[in-house]
């Protein structure tokens, strides 16, 4: 199947939001978020939706989104070798970015991005002048994933000069920053390049294995482009194990996909790859034909690396052919290609770039120690503010709970007091009431005595009265008397 079919289903949902955006802010956004998709399976398309995203922040005069398809931009136009283009719109970039005053996330973007053009180009000296500019940012932001991508374009351009301890120990940052926060791409990435130091050290056994992992890895992320350096890394090492069949067979995969997606340095790689195994299995016409293709690339690009292997290539396979004329002249031109990369000027200025790193480094890292001393001194002063706050808010609710404590307390005293006289009340009201019940059993006794004493008396009144008054017998008996005398 074509590469360019293999559109993923995150591409399918973006195109249905740059149909359904409704404004122009929104459009710009959606139309690069598109084309950072398409960068790796058809720069073309990437291209076409990145022009259209910088049209419309320009119109809207939205900086930081002219910056972003700027450098999606410049990176497509790197990976398809034409570096004149892709410098052209990075600067451009950084232009703007520094004269509107973007956020540090943006010039780390744009200093990525010059790294890799720069070193790719054969530009060195200035490629690892950004990549360390790059560094700087990023460490400011402590962005991880930027962390590990930065320390693996150093570690890239490290490896191009040969550096390869150098270049081990920033692939071996970037790795465990990668591993921390589990980005398989990174890791992938990352394992292949450590397994490139390998094989130039002559770990054979060490880079078959990180080759072998990152094809896994690769694979597992569908990344097509770490799929073909991958292969890119198996041909080198089966034909430095003298396999050139096997290697040829790893070269071609990778050349079917780097001239798909049209990545011009990768595909040059690819010609001078080919170009020597054939030559080592003595097929000097198609080891010809595939250095010449990789010259017309490196020219094409304006690639000096490209240009020493292609002629390299053409030396050795005119040499063979006993071409000395030819071989003679590719020979000169392959030193010509070398000291324009590796002269004592180039060397200077890439150690005087990284002097620059590590004082700049010192001196950050100071003014963070005195940064970090003040906030410490301020920290402990907004404690002690703190502090007083605190108490003064305990004493507050100290005083406030008194305050209902005494409250309650008076409520009670009074509800005490007036339950008291309550109290003192109805006591007194029995105690009236216990005297005018006295009062009234004494009125009763006295009535009651003095009615006893009136019977009393009209009892003794009878009494004599009938003490008085003889009886009626008495009477009948002397009336008869008087009758008989």
């Amino acid at each position: 199947m074509h590469l360019f079919a293999q559109e993923s289903a995150i591409i399918d949902s973006l195109k249905k939001e740059v149909a359904k955006a409704k404004t122009d802010l929104k459009l710009s956004y959606a139309t690069d978020v598109l084309a950072k998709e398409y960068m790796d399976i058809n720069p073309d398309s990437g291209i076409v939706y990145a022009n259209k995203s910088l049209a419309l922040a320009k119109k809207i005069k939205r900086y930081e989104y002219q910056v972003d398809a700027l450098v999606t931009l410049g990176i497509i136009y790197r990976e398809r070798g034409e570096f004149d283009t892709s410098l052209d719109k990075l600067h451009t970039a950084l232009k703007i970015a520094e004269e509107n005053k973007l956020h540090s996330h943006y010039f780390e973007r744009v200093y990525t991005s010059l790294n890799l053009a720069y070193t790719e180009q054969g530009n060195y000296t200035v490629g690892i002048e950004y990549g360390f500019k790059a560094l700087k940012e990023i460490e400011k932001n402590g962005d991880t994933l930027a962390m590990a991508l930065a320390n693996n374009n150093i570690a890239n351009t490290y490896f191009n000069i040969k550096q390869y301890r150098k270049a081990m120990k920033h692939y071996s940052i970037a790795l465990d920053y990668a591993i921390a926060i589990k980005h398989v791409y990174g890791q992938s990435l990352l394992i292949g390049n450590m397994g490139s130091v390998y094989y130039e050290l002559e770990k054979l056994d060490s880079a078959k294995l990180c080759f072998d992992k990152c094809l896994i890895l690769a694979k597992e992320v569908e990344d097509i482009t770490g799929e073909a350096n991958a292969y890119t890394n198996l041909g080198s090492y089966y034909q430095k194990k003298k396999d050139n069949k096997t290697a040829i067979e790893y070269f071609s995969k990778a050349e079917k996909i780097f001239n798909e997606m049209k990545m011009q340095p990768n595909l040059g790689d690819s010609y001078y790859n080919l170009a020597t195994s054939y030559l080592e299995l003595k097929d000097y016409k198609k080891s010809e034909t595939y250095a010449k293709q990789a010259l017309e690339i490196a020219n094409k690009i304006e690639s000096y690396p490209h240009k020493e292997s292609a002629h390299l290539a053409l030396k050795n396979v005119y040499e063979k052919m006993n071409n000395t004329d030819k071989a003679y002249y590719h020979y000169k031109e392959y030193i010509a290609s070398r000291d324009s990369i590796f002269n004592e000027e180039n060397k200077k200025e890439q150690f005087k770039a990284e002097l620059v790193y590590e004082y700049d480094k010192k001196k950050y890292a100071d003014s963070l120690d005195q940064a970090m001393s003040s906030k410490i001194q301020q920290q402990e002063l907004e404690i002690a503010v703190e502090k007083t706050k605190k108490q003064k808010l305990f004493t507050y609710i100290a005083v406030g709970i008194s305050c209902l404590l005494l409250i309650v307390a008076l409520y009670i005293f009074k509800n005490y007091k007036d339950k008291q006289k309550a109290n003192k009340i109805i006591s007194e009201q029995k105690h009236q009431v216990e005297i005018q019940k006295e009062e009234i059993e004494l009125q009763k006794i006295i009535l009651e005595t003095k009615n006893k004493a009136v019977t009393d008396s009209i009892y003794y009144a009878s009494r004599i009265q009938k003490s008085l008054l003889p009886t009626e017998k008495y009477i009948e008996r002397n009336i008869n008397k008087l009758k008989k005398g």
